[in-house]
């Protein structure tokens, strides 16, 4: 009994050692901790080039659209309307420049011939009368010398009567033609005094002729209505054959 006690005691003294033995060369062999960095990493995300485009943005929204111009079109002038683009109508898209309304323009080129013609008629009246103004000056002239030499006579004679030499008729006849000639030169200054009034009157008709023509090219300008920029029909209330007066509203355009 004593014998089998040692020897149970025996095994679990070289058990032990044995633990002991494995542990100490567990430690001694185990690999040494290295110390690693912690690294932060951010949220995974994609990358995109970017490149620059038009998109159509859709507004929603309320209020009151006006246009930028409106050009209402009014008659500067009367007559029947003889012409109307095929444009202008309510709703239609015009392009700057078109000839909207025509208006009859043959009253107005008429106007034009005539003030034409009556500027020409002045200015041939005007011509006329620089000529008589010469002519005056040449009568004038003469008229001058025959005064002077119906004055010598007469004074030639007054003298030969006083000594009784010539009749007393024939100093008389000499008187009369003195005087006939002075009469003459008064009455031709008085003529050539008139034509500077006359002169004044033709030339003022001549500039208000010229002034009377640009109105009439102006009214002829008038008959044609244009649209002075690309736009749209507003209104449109006239038609072909309509007579208008001036300052009848025809339409607008925006």
């Amino acid at each position: 009994m004593k014998k089998a006690f040692m020897f149970k005691s025996m095994r679990v003294v070289v058990v032990l050692a044995l633990s002991v033995a494995i542990a100490a060369a567990l430690i001694t062999l185990r690999p040494e901790a290295q110390r690693q960095v912690r690294t932060e990493t951010g949220p995974l995300v994609e990358v995109l080039s970017v490149k620059a485009e038009d998109l159509n943005m859709i507004i929603d929204g309320y209020g009151t659209v006006k246009p930028r111009e409106t050009l209402k079109l009014v008659a500067e002038i009367r007559g029947q309307i003889v012409d109307i683009h095929s444009s202008f109508k309510e709703g239609s898209f015009i392009k700057k420049g078109v000839v909207l309304i025509k208006i009859d323009p043959r009253t107005y080129r008429l106007e034009v011939d005539r003030q034409k013609i009556q500027i020409e008629q002045t200015k041939a009246e005007i011509k006329k009368l620089r000529q008589e103004i010469k002519n005056f000056d040449a009568s004038i002239k003469i008229s001058k010398a025959d005064v002077a030499l119906a004055q010598t006579d007469f004074a030639r004679l007054k003298k030969l009567s006083i000594r009784n030499v010539v009749a007393q008729t024939t100093l008389d006849q000499a008187e009369q033609r003195y005087l006939a000639s002075l009469d003459r030169l008064q009455g031709l200054k008085n003529q050539l005094a008139l034509t500077g009034p006359l002169k004044e009157q033709l030339e003022a008709q001549r500039n208000m002729g010229k002034v009377m023509l640009r109105q009439a090219k102006l009214d002829l300008e008038k008959t044609g209505i244009i649209a002075t920029f690309d736009g749209w029909v507003l209104e449109k209330s006239i038609e072909k054959g309509q007579h208008v007066n001036s300052g009848q509203y025809m339409g607008s355009i925006y």
